[in-house]
């Protein structure tokens, strides 16, 4: 059976607006929850990462 390979998928930019600067520590560790729970990165063999941005909506 033959296997078809895949080069690791980078680059993804979600983008995550936030109104405080004080919340930028917390949106990331839910980015990074995010990232790891995802049902579609984990249901592939091929290595994905996210870089996320985080933007401020004012303070």
């Amino acid at each position: 059976m033959r296997h078809a390979v895949f080069d690791p998928v980078a680059g993804a930019v979600p983008k995550l607006v936030i109104t405080h600067a004080r919340d930028a520590e917390r949106a990331n560790r839910i980015l990074e929850k995010a990232e790891k729970h995802c049902l579609i990165s984990n249901s592939i063999k091929t290595e994905t990462k996210l870089e996320p941005e985080v933007s401020f909506a004012g303070e």
